[in-house]
């Protein structure tokens, strides 16, 4: 390209040529000017510096900048990547808020999206992101602010350039600031039955109220505006006055991932980035700890939900800048965590005393840290609190002593290296933790690798880290809903919690700081950990098994599926197996019992599974409602011998009676708990009961059917289910075609006694609503911390009628920026306002849902009138080429691959219902021929039409006086007749039920080798 102006010899050849000078002018500015690339405006990079530690299986290309104005940025290059990113952090976050108006951070996080100086649409960002196959996101901590997004790789310099000018120059509209506060209100009210919200709290109003680290993160409609008058001021001064102080280049950090080439990439940077002030803050610090002065308090909280914990915790110097050595990670990983024979839990454990133990030392900010030591307590345990932390600080003692081991460390330092070495593509909200610890780094080779790999084995460090774990430097936090009744508790307004304090009298702690290890505890040095891999071989994948799954062994009783990969050069395989028996009484008290099988195996054989897990791999066994499924995923080396442990122990496996009784009192925790669970999950669950034929008890329910479990009856349904049972395997990643044969004999074991089939296995069964009908169902659950709304418009089977549910699908995407423009930021009727194609059982709809202080029944009214009034005009303004964009990225996320050897869990499904391997390519096919007249039909006739249309409305109000149609379903016609069902049973009886998908194909195929 020209960097400069024609030179004059070439202006005096074109006049020769043109022969006028007005006509030569003319041309210049016409057709030369416009092709000429004028001298950036903007100053190079001060330094740019190579990142070249990174996975192996990260095919990105590193560049470091540091800019002009102070902003530090890591490029990232891939030419392969689905999705570009781009993340920016600024590293203020509500510890700097001014003491009056607390929560200050959070709302400018908000208000920042709410339109620039040339995008000053509301919620620009967020159409864009969506209308091109993205999203975006934005967090505030107690130091930092993040905002963060992804979209179709080819829209990364438009998506930058919205995206930096919301941060260059945001509006902050005084009209939009009075609807956004309501946003704030509700995201903190729904906060407000969360546990790490309300132990946060209670740890700040107990620690020192002149530190920052006490603010509130949030802020409240009242807070914030009660703030603003005692300022004198207005909300909206106070955000323009944060923003030009903090939101500078001085205190930035971006991470931008694209296919672009480094130096388009960094000419991006520049072209969007240098606009920022430098400023000349400089970044916070806190030389003080919040708790020096507040330790050895004992505190009793009463929990929203129905658990028992104790928390040890204790101030420690700032953890984070010795990121090279990690004296915590050792602590943590290497002493208290392990579950092996002589260590901390294995002790506790076997006395009934606690269900876990998790210690934590990565809460760090500059210049403190804090450490956690947290316990699960039986009932058992809980009256005997001193005991168990004694004998942790006998623990802690007993490896003051011994002092540090070089083979533990070194087992650390080696799991740390092999998840790196092999980790797996990263979540988007982990990018931008990436963006924000740029500056924690001293060197930028470090900013990939640092929080990752451990280098220095420093044994210094450790037992200086060993001193501050000492009685006289902790706080106690012991949760039980047990203290409801204790006489001096306070309340902490704004969460509502109830808790008190009280100082460790000085004999327990005195006792306690003499604790030493007596010979009944058994404590040892954790041995090596036999788990760790020591080989990674990369097999070479077959053409024949590398493509979509293949059918590699069946019998009448099991099947084996293998996909093999070694594209991504990672030597890692998953094994998922479902065992299925028909033995289970559905809508029983067996549902439960196999609950407590699943968990009483998990608690049998934890310290084996524990080293495991710590080595890399992830094991679970989980109950589903026909029998169990196991799955392991992790290095192959170590794949054979831990599936072959798991399944030994499973055919042999007698519960006794200690560990019964801990996981009868978990899973009596966990229902009761599962009221207050998010409001989306519980709203799924509603769902699931009332149109599912097998899943419909209540929590209730299953805690009445729990009391009436024992260990007989548990063990019996275990010893029949044995019994009685089918195997379908699936094995996939880099695994060798020889090991999966082994685990397959593995996995027959299980199965050699049965009579059993797999065309005995009965098929679950969901119910199909009548078009013409609204359905209305309402519950009272006390434990939600606000109202609840949910439309569902059902659409119908989605056996033989591919084409309606991607319909449906790409109207949905449509809809996202609009539910979440019109609802949320306009009406303000919530903080979580979220609409979504849902695809159920065999069938699938669309849905909007909504959580709001608002009524139920109000909230319900502008539901149905935004789908009447605002979609039906969004839909007929919305133009060939915008339609298109939307077409585009729907087929876009149809046909995209996922980043890791993982890919192929996404036919797990399939496997054991309809083998439709082809699914993606086939519907990507279908969506790119949708055309908008379809979304406009589609929409007439399924959600509009009173006629046709079939919506189910559920609301949750928080409160324990149910309404007079409480946990009933109120049906109306298109023509208004009403019927009232009084219950499940005999609403359901009213119904037919759905086409269900079929497995035919899975019929058809035949084993590799075989033919039709």
């Amino acid at each position: 390209m020209m960097s400069r102006l024609p030179g004059a010899s070439v202006l005096l050849l074109l006049m020769a040529l043109v022969g006028s000078l007005p006509l030569l002018v003319f041309l210049l500015f016409r057709f030369v000017l416009p092709a000429v690339e004028p001298t950036n405006p903007w100053p190079p990079a001060l330094r740019v510096s190579e990142v070249t530690t990174k996975p192996d299986t990260d095919k990105n290309v590193y560049r470091g900048l540091d800019l002009a104005n102070g902003i530090k940025v890591l490029l990232a290059s891939d030419p392969n990547v689905e999705k570009a990113r781009a993340a920016l952090c600024i590293m203020i976050g509500f510890m700097s808020d001014p003491w009056e108006l607390q929560g200050l951070a959070h709302f400018t996080e908000h208000m920042v999206f709410m339109g620039s100086r040339r995008y000053p649409d509301e919620n620009r960002v967020f159409s864009f992101l969506h209308g091109h196959g993205g999203q975006v996101n934005a967090f505030t901590t107690n130091d930092a602010t993040c905002y963060y997004y992804e979209v179709d790789a080819e829209y990364l310099s438009e998506s930058l350039d919205i995206f930096a000018d919301m941060i260059v120059d945001p509006l902050f509209p005084e009209e939009t600031a009075k609807r956004e506060i309501h946003a704030v209100d509700y995201e903190h009210k729904k906060n407000m039955k969360e546990e790490l919200w309300r132990e946060s709290q209670v740890e700040k109003v107990t620690a020192d109220p002149n530190h920052p680290f006490v603010k509130f993160s949030t802020g409240t409609k009242d807070t914030l505006y009660a703030g603003a008058r005692k300022l004198n001021t207005t909300l909206v001064a106070e955000i323009r006055k944060f923003y030009n102080k903090f939101y500078v280049g001085q205190l930035m950090s971006t991470m931008i991932q694209g296919r672009e080439s480094l130096d388009e990439l960094q000419r991006l940077a520049l072209r969007y980035l240098s606009p920022i002030r430098r400023g000349e803050i400089s970044v916070p610090e806190w030389p003080t700890h919040p708790f020096v002065n507040t330790s050895r308090l004992l505190i009793h909280i009463v929990p929203a939900l129905e658990h028992t914990t104790l928390e040890i915790v204790f101030p420690i110097p700032e953890m984070a800048r010795l990121y090279r050595s990690q004296p915590d990670v050792y602590v943590a990983m290497g002493l208290l965590n392990p579950k092996t024979p002589g260590s901390l839990y294995a002790y506790l454990h076997s006395q009934s005393l606690v269900t876990g133990v998790l210690a934590k030392g990565r809460t760090s900010l500059r210049n403190f840290s804090i450490f956690r030591v947290t316990f699960s307590l039986t009932e058992y345990g809980f009256g005997r609190v001193d005991e168990i932390v004694e004998t942790l600080f006998a623990y802690i003692a007993f490896h003051k002593k011994v002092g540090p081991q070089e083979h533990v460390f070194n087992d650390i330092k080696l799991i740390k290296q092999l998840n790196f070495k092999f980790r797996p593509h990263l979540p988007l909200s982990d990018f931008a933790r990436i963006a924000d610890r740029l500056r924690t780094f001293e060197m930028w080779d470090d900013v990939i690798s640092g929080q990752w790999l451990v280098h220095d084995y420093r044994p210094d460090q450790i037992q200086n880290l060993l001193t501050y774990l000492s009685p006289y430097n902790c706080r106690i936090t012991l949760q039980s809903p047990s203290f409801v009744d204790e006489p001096n508790l306070k309340v902490e307004p704004l969460y509502n919690v109830s808790y008190s304090v009280s100082v460790i009298p000085e004999k327990k702690l005195q006792k306690w700081s003499e604790a030493q290890p007596r010979p009944e505890h058994e404590f040892a040095i954790p041995p090596p950990n036999q788990f760790i891999p020591d080989k990674f071989p990369i097999h070479r994948a077959l053409p024949e098994f590398s493509n979509k799954p293949v059918l590699l062994r069946q019998d009448n009783r099991t099947r084996l599926w293998i996909l093999q990969n070694d594209a991504f050069e990672t030597p890692k395989s998953m094994v998922y197996v479902i065992y299925r028996t028909d033995i289970i009484r559905r809508g029983s008290s067996d549902i439960v019992r196999l609950a407590l099988i699943a968990k009483t195996y998990l608690e049998a054989n934890e310290e084996e599974l524990g080293a495991a897990r710590m080595a890399g791999s992830k094991i679970d066994v989980v109950p589903v409602l026909n029998g169990l499924v196991i799955s392991i995923n992790g290095y192959n080396q170590k794949q054979l011998q831990i599936l072959k442990s798991v399944l030994d122990k499973l055919k042999r496996f007698t519960i006794n009676r200690t560990t019964f009784d801990m996981a009868k009192e978990q899973l009596k925790d966990v229902l009761k708990a599962s009221p207050a669970r998010r409001y989306h999950s519980v709203m799924t669950e509603i769902r699931d009961r009332l149109l599912h034929a097998d899943f419909n008890v209540t929590w209730r329910d299953q805690l009445q059917h729990l009391e009436g479990c024992t260990l007989e009856n548990t063990q019996d349904l275990l010893n029949r289910m044995r019994s009685r049972l089918t195997a379908i395997t699936y094995v996939h990643g880099n695994v060798h075609e020889d090991t999966a044969l082994d685990m397959f004999a593995a996995i027959k074991q299980l199965v050699q006694e049965t009579s059993l089939t797999l065309k005995g296995i009965t098929p679950t069964h969901e119910f199909a609503l009548d078009e013409g009908y609204t359905y209305h169902y309402a519950e009272a659950i006390e434990q939600q911390p606000l109202n609840s709304v949910q439309v569902f418009y059902d659409v119908g089977p989605t056996a033989n009628n591919i084409r309606r549910q991607l319909v449906a699908e790409l109207f949905g995407l449509i809809l996202i920026d609009q539910t979440s423009n019109v609802l949320r930021t306009k009406e303000q009727l919530g903080y979580n306002v979220n609409s979504i194609t849902k695809k159920t059982m065999y069938s699938h709809g669309f849905l909007i849902s909504v959580e709001s202080g608002a009524n139920v029944t109000h909230v319900e009214q502008r539901i149905v009138n935004f789908v009447r009034t605002h979609v039906k005009e969004h839909l007929a303004g919305l133009n060939d080429q915008t339609f298109e964009g939307y077409r585009e990225a729907f087929v876009h996320r149809k046909l995209e691959k996922l980043m890791s050897v993982d890919y192929g869990k996404k036919y797990w499904p399939e496997i054991y219902q309809t083998c439709r391997f082809n699914r993606s390519e086939e519907e990507g096919a279908l969506a790119a021929t949708i055309s908008r007249r379809e979304i406009i039909e589609f929409y007439e006739r399924n959600i509009v039409n009173p006629q046709r249309a079939k919506v189910l409305i559920i609301h949750i109000v928080p409160t324990r006086t149910p309404g007079p149609d409480d946990q009933k379903v109120r049906v109306t016609r298109f023509d208004g007749q009403e019927t009232l069902y009084s219950s499940l049973t005999e609403f359901q009886a009213t119904l037919k039920l759905q086409e269900e998908e079929s497995d035919e194909l899975c019929e058809k195929i035949r084993p590799y080798g075989q033919h039709a």
